[in-house]
């Protein structure tokens, strides 16, 4: 292997690193985004499930680079001397796969549907929970004009008891 080539390699070897550490760092970020969502269920905010899909759109674009320098280097330790040469490349930009993109908006727009029919789900909930409440008090009320009124018919009885034993002993 030439000078040029191990160079070449070097200088792969060292963008796999850079690129690696930044997936790293934009991994960790989405676990704590993910927690934060998790946390929060269906009340996170939007703004929280957008970074996490855009994160994770730079993630997958991270791995992708990161395997197309890995076959980069494999061409040239397998390749002979002067037979392969690297193109320039800009620093690393996050290479965005249009289906890739397309399909974490599908993504999103799916837990959005998820979302107001769970929102939906617990108005219904909310609204049978008050109708509920709504027929115990009902109930509740009847329940306690029946002990009133029969409390009343009990005391009159025990009333016209009294009265017919006074009447009797007099």
């Amino acid at each position: 292997m030439d000078d040029e080539t191990q160079r070449q390699l070097a200088e792969l070897r060292d963008e796999i690193v850079a690129v690696a550490r930044i997936r790293d760092a934009h991994k960790r970020r989405l676990y704590v985004l993910q927690e934060q969502t998790a946390q929060q269920g269906i009340l996170a905010p939007a703004v929280l499930i957008t970074e996490c899909v855009d994160i994770g759109v730079a993630i997958r674009a991270a791995d992708v680079q990161l395997a197309e320098f890995r076959r980069l280097v494999v061409r040239l330790e397998q390749a002979p001397p002067s037979v392969l040469t690297l193109p320039d490349r800009a620093p690393y930009l996050p290479v965005l796969d249009p289906t890739l993109v397309n399909g974490q908006l599908r993504e999103l727009g799916g837990a959005i549907v998820r979302m107001g029919d769970a929102i939906a789900d617990l108005h219904e909930l909310d609204d049978l929970a008050r109708e509920e409440s709504r027929e115990w008090r009902a109930a509740q009320r009847s329940t306690d004009r029946a002990f009133r009124i029969g409390g009343a018919v009990v005391l009159l009885l025990l009333t016209i008891a009294v009265v017919v034993l006074l009447i009797q002993v007099f």
